[in-house]
């Protein structure tokens, strides 16, 4: 099973648009107190927000890799676990 820390993964950020988008949809948005929020623009910049930038896409064959592995991490762990309380239980009942 591969190890998913085999690989390091980088974007080169889009970075924040100062201006108005030109169309209007769901984009990360920095108010002006400096947060980060998802959503859709309002009014002009300054008014409520400073910038945008697109949301990030997600890359859905990775994400069911990682899910898989940590689904027979967990999976592992339980069976230890079974095994333990059935040692225990049996050492108790010796």
């Amino acid at each position: 099973m591969p190890d998913i820390n085999d690989k390091i993964i980088a974007a080169e950020p889009a970075g924040w648009v100062y201006e108005k988008p030109k169309k209007n949809g769901k984009m990360q948005l920095l108010t002006i107190g400096g947060v980060a929020v998802s959503g859709t623009w309002r009014g002009e910049v300054g008014d409520f927000y400073l910038a945008w930038a697109p949301l990030l896409k997600r890359d859905k064959v990775k994400e069911a890799e990682i899910l898989k592995i940590a689904a027979a991490k967990l999976s592992k762990r339980r069976q230890y676990r079974r095994i333990l309380e059935q040692t225990a239980v049996e050492v108790a009942e010796a």
